[in-house]
């Protein structure tokens, strides 16, 4: 006669096989009941010294008493010989847990790698402290990039107006009637009104060329016409549309209008400067509220709704190495991260990032490529200790848990702060305030708090000057935060060579003072980088007009002798 043990096993097994797509057949059933009853591994005793049932206890994927109660099934299940158990091999199969993700009390220091990389400028940037500022920003772009900017604009205007005259929609009054070939001047001076309408705003694009003393402007009247202006912009491109690929065809890019700039700037971010020990990745936002399949909401950023950046800087000094556009693929953390650190993982770097990326999964995977790991967490990340979810702590008190390399932290300041590091202790740190009172936390807690703002400061330095006036193309919204960012870089990569502290706006307006005026061009009469040209030389008096076209009973018509 068969054993309890083996009728209960056998029981569960029969109605688990049966609630199975693939069930067993009449003569299958039978001899499974004639089977023999010798083995002893099919008898299953949930007892502390099973250690397949201790395993379980720090298996941290389940949630609920419902799926424990489907882990202790699938325990009884695999003990069944395998001749039993073929009806449902992927569903009942036990799954043994990750040893790396048992965790334990006793602390112990981190053995990963130290940082064993160069870091600053590279010889690939050949600038030193006689270059200007028009030298530094015109290594990310250069005369090619402008070049490339002079022709798609010239191009997408013909296609423009060949559309428009076959249409009939070309009116006399439109201002495409006056459209001339734009030259490399022109895009350079083009350039120089953006930076400058950047950090000198004015209630309406327009204004900029106002004659009204109260917004009045004397830089862009002399860089350029307003008309000519207004028309360049509305033309600006920067590929051919004719080769973009419709969604669902092979090779579709949803970035094809700026794929140029974006892959030109990648490649010099990371050419010109190499990134200390601490990096930061985390999120950017380009402000756009037109219509866009890609367009994000993030309540947390000043900018709540536009495009979304990942982007990877320096800790201490925010340059941006490396950057990717956020077009609706998939949002997997753990490839965000590897792509943007590229050829910075294996060097020893630490790595600082906040809650929506920090996870033991993606720790354990920077230990591999020899990157450390400093964030704050979820406490409902998966993996975690199954202690942290009903945990009450008083005010000041921590708790920790550490699986080799990785250290699990809940310390309780004002509330509960959770953090994951693959490069601290869990030692207490007693510091003193700027208050002078003194002050405890984990050495991770301090350490995440100086180096988490990395991105933060690049977002930061960009708000000092962004073009903010409205558009409905995404495209040239995200090409001036783009060239932004250049600028952003080019003023961080001055102050490093020069060994001087030039704040961005500062450097945008010298680079306004330069850019139209450069070596070989022949800019527009009048323009000399924000001085009144027309005025800078020679004396100007008042003489009575000969000829007057419009005479006026009280006044005289004067003109000056110069003008």
């Amino acid at each position: 006669m068969l054993s309890s043990h083996l009728l209960v096993c056998c029981h569960f097994d029969i109605h688990s096989m049966q609630m199975d797509s693939r069930q067993l057949k009449d003569c299958d059933i039978q001899a499974l009941l004639e089977g023999d009853n010798s083995d002893e591994d099919i008898i299953c005793d949930n007892s502390d010294d099973d250690p397949d049932y201790v395993l379980q206890e720090f298996q941290n994927n389940e949630d609920s008493e419902s799926e424990n109660e489907d882990m202790d099934q699938t325990v009884i299940t695999n003990n069944i010989p395998a001749n039993l158990a073929g009806a449902s091999k992927s569903r009942n199969r036990l799954q043994q847990p990750d040893p790396r993700a048992l965790w334990n009390e006793v602390d112990a220091i981190p053995t990963l790698d130290v940082f064993n990389d160069i870091s600053g400028v590279t010889d690939d940037f050949q600038l030193d402290v006689n270059s200007s500022v028009l030298d530094l920003f015109s290594y990310f772009v250069d005369n090619e990039l402008i070049d490339m900017f002079k022709q798609q604009t010239n191009l997408y205007a013909r296609q423009k107006l060949r559309k428009m005259r076959s249409s009939e929609s070309l009116t006399v009054k439109s201002r495409m009637n006056e459209w001339k070939t734009v030259t490399l001047v022109e895009i350079k001076n083009f350039l120089a009104i953006i930076f400058h309408q950047s950090i000198s705003q004015r209630p309406q694009l327009i204004d900029h060329w106002s004659k009204d003393p109260t917004v009045a402007s004397n830089y862009c009247p002399n860089v350029m016409s307003r008309n000519r202006f207004l028309l360049i912009l509305s033309n600006f491109h920067l590929n051919d549309n004719y080769l973009f690929k419709k969604r669902g065809e092979p090779g579709h890019d949803p970035l094809h209008k700026v794929r140029p700039l974006i892959d030109n700037i990648q490649r010099r971010f990371q050419q010109a400067y190499l990134p200390g020990e601490k990096i930061t990745i985390d999120e950017g936002m380009c402000a756009f509220r037109g219509r866009l399949q890609f367009k994000q909401y993030m309540p947390q950023k000043p900018n709540k709704y536009g495009i979304k950046l990942y982007m990877l800087s320096e800790a201490d000094s925010g340059y941006v190495w490396n950057f990717s556009v956020f077009c609706g693929q998939s949002n997997v953390v753990i490839n965000i991260v590897t792509n943007l650190l590229g050829s910075l993982s294996g060097a020893g770097r630490t790595l600082y990032t906040d809650r929506f990326y920090t996870s033991p999964e993606l720790a354990r995977e920077l230990e591999k490529i020899g990157t450390a790991l400093v964030g704050t967490v979820m406490k409902n990340r998966r993996g975690l200790p199954r202690e942290w979810k009903n945990l009450i702590l008083q005010k000041g008190e921590q708790i920790f848990r550490r699986s080799e390399n990785l250290l699990a932290i809940c310390w309780k300041d004002k509330r509960p702060v959770y953090m994951l590091s693959t490069r601290h202790t869990a030692q207490m740190i007693t510091y003193q305030t700027k208050r002078g009172t003194e002050k405890t936390k984990p050495a991770c807690v301090l350490d995440y708090n100086q180096n988490k703002a990395g991105v933060d400061l690049t977002d930061q330095l960009m708000s000092y000057g962004v073009f903010d006036h409205k558009t409905v193309k995404w495209g040239k919204k995200l090409t001036f935060h783009c060239l932004l960012m250049s600028v952003v870089n080019a003023c961080i990569l001055h102050n490093k060579v020069k060994g001087k502290k030039m704040s961005v706006t500062q450097f945008m307006k010298l680079l306004c003072t330069e850019l139209p005026i450069c070596e070989g061009d022949s800019p527009r009469q009048g323009s000399c980088g924000g001085q009144l040209g027309r005025l800078s030389t020679g004396n100007h008096f008042l003489e009575k007009n000969s000829n007057p076209s419009r005479k006026d009973k009280n006044t005289e018509n004067v003109q000056s002798l110069l003008c």
